[in-house]
């Protein structure tokens, strides 16, 4: 089979992409971990377990 051979603008629209749903991923994984540390700094308290 002849594989396509992409251009420049595709390799680099494509490197692009990627770089973005990494940054989405890293973005989501913070999120994750702020929410995870107030919850966590919040139910340790006696008071505000129920």
């Amino acid at each position: 089979m002849a594989e396509k051979k992409q251009t420049y603008k595709e390799i680099v629209q494509e490197r692009d992409a990627y770089k973005h749903e990494l940054d989405v991923i890293k973005q989501d994984r913070v999120n994750r971990q702020a929410k995870n540390s107030v919850f966590l700094n919040l139910f340790m308290r006696k008071e505000y377990q129920l």
